[in-house]
């Protein structure tokens, strides 16, 4: 099982699934403790309006009891006016809270707040656990990442695997604490990913030379 220290402390994850699920995935990251002492605040239903939005952004910004503040905001529908608030959380989030949307589809949310949450597609493992292509991508060499940027481009589901790939090798270029540098590479490359002719192929081939490479979870 992948432990707590293996995680990366991301502001907002975007679950596929339902609200019990991530209440499951952010056990990992004390959720069970925050909830005892009353750090945890979760909404559940079938839109999510500008109003309740609105309403998580206020509660994120107190201060916690504990090191962390939990919301769980779960939806089958995001109207466009809670989508924007919610960026506006996102975009500068407290850094004592997590934020997790949960939604039936990973498509129902815009891609700009897509861009800024790691992604937990149903029925995948954890984008940042040992093993998983982010890991592996960030391990090889770099002839490896360049092969590695050829198969994720031309096999199945190339598309819908890019983004979830990209937020994961963010989450833990901010596990790793990687530089300014570093991390604007990912952002320009998810930027870059936003556009609907991008060369997902270029894209990875881009990150394989400025990412820096991994070795037992380090740095080298």
């Amino acid at each position: 099982m992948v432990q707590e220290s293996d995680l990366p402390l991301h502001h907002t994850y975007l679950i596929e699934g339902t609200a019990e699920r991530a209440r499951h995935l952010l056990q990992r990251l004390g959720f069970e403790e925050a909830r005892r002492i009353g750090d945890v605040w979760e909404w559940e239903g079938e839109l999510l309006s500008i109003e309740t939005a609105r309403e998580a952004g206020r509660i994120a910004s107190l201060t916690p009891r504990g090191n962390r503040r939990f919301l769980i905001l779960a939806a089958t529908r995001f109207s466009p006016q809670a989508q924007q608030a919610l960026l506006k959380l996102t975009e500068e989030p407290p850094a004592s809270t997590i934020v997790a949307l949960v939604a039936p589809s990973l498509t129902l949310l815009i891609p700009t707040l897509r861009s800024r949450a790691v992604a937990i597609p149903q029925h995948a493992p954890l984008p940042f656990a040992e093993g998983t292509l982010a890991h592996q991508f960030l391990a090889a060499s770099l002839r490896e990442r360049l092969a590695l940027a050829r198969s994720v481009a031309q096999g199945k589901g190339g598309r819908e695997a890019l983004p979830t790939l990209l937020t994961s090798l963010r989450a833990l270029a901010r596990q790793h604490q990687w530089g300014f540098q570093t991390q604007q590479a990912l952002v320009e490359a998810m930027l870059w990913n936003e556009v609907g002719t991008a060369n997902r192929k270029a894209v990875l081939e881009y990150l394989a030379f400025r990412l820096p490479r991994i070795a037992s979870g380090k740095e080298s």
